[in-house]
């Protein structure tokens, strides 16, 4: 009887056993396998910033654009430039011209000024009219060619002194009237450039036309267009009753590298005061 009663409590005790392991099984199988869809697939990490303090390189930056065309020139209130060269003999001949002495004997055309103007009207004057005389001491590396070619005819005690008053008042009376396009210094500077363009007296004996002689404005006037492939101005100066040739004026372009044009027929080609014969 308790052999028996044995039998069934190790019976028992095997069914219990292999019902537990029955169950069991599937959690050993997969422990993931009924947990949410979500947790299988591993999540991924944010995309990490470069971290420019640990040495890593800043993205690049765009390229600049290219700097924008250059800001269109100032309106300005002249169109050319006449630059005006005397000849001394004649203006050393006017008893009104306390000249120096030894101006009548120079071979040469001198500078009398640059001038802004406008075609069908007088050049411009006095444009600044709060005047303050600039240091000439911008004029050092140019005071020996303005010393040359454009001097004071004056007679003067100092006739350096004479030179700089003369330069101060022709850049008053008519340089002031350029400073949209020329400073104290390139006004001088231009002017001497333009002046070595040519030589007024050489281009005149080429062409037959030497100091002593008569000739009409005309002829004169011919000569240095035909040099020069432009219309100059003609200007005389009557003495007594005897016409001189007193000056010639060549016209250039309003810009910083003047170029020749044709002078206008504002008033006259030729001056009031030249004959059909001029003297040389």
């Amino acid at each position: 009887m308790k052999m028996n009663h044995l039998i069934i409590c190790i019976f028992f005790a095997i069914a219990i056993f292999l019902c537990k392991a029955s169950i069991a099984k599937p959690f050993l199988q997969s422990p993931t396998q009924f947990l949410p869809s979500t947790l299988e697939e591993p999540i991924a990490k944010p995309l990490e910033e470069p971290d420019v303090r640990k040495g890593r390189k800043k993205p690049p930056r765009h390229p600049q654009s290219p700097p924008g065309p250059p800001p269109p020139p100032p309106h300005l209130t002249f169109d050319h430039f006449k630059l005006a060269e005397t000849w001394p003999p004649t203006f050393c001949k006017d008893p009104a011209n306390n000249c120096f002495h030894d101006w009548p004997t120079i071979n040469r055309f001198i500078i009398h000024g640059l001038w802004p103007a406008k075609k069908g009207s007088d050049e411009l004057k006095d444009c600044d009219k709060h005047y303050h005389a600039p240091s000439t001491e911008h004029l050092n590396g140019i005071h020996t060619k303005l010393t040359d070619y454009w001097p004071s005819l004056h007679k003067a005690q100092f006739q350096v002194q004479a030179n700089i008053n003369f330069w101060l008042y022709e850049w008053k009376e008519h340089g002031t009237c350029s400073v949209q396009l020329l400073n104290f210094h390139d006004y001088f500077n231009v002017a001497i450039k333009l002046y070595q363009k040519h030589k007024i007296l050489d281009i005149l004996k080429n062409a037959g036309i030497k100091p002593g002689g008569t000739y009409s404005p005309d002829e004169i006037s011919d000569a240095i267009s035909k040099h020069v492939q432009f219309t100059p101005q003609i200007q005389c100066k009557k003495i007594g009753e005897i016409s001189y040739l007193s000056e010639v004026r060549l016209c250039f372009t309003a810009s910083k590298d003047p170029q020749y044009i044709n002078c206008d027929h504002h008033g006259s080609l030729f001056g009031h005061e030249c004959d059909a014969e001029v003297h040389f």
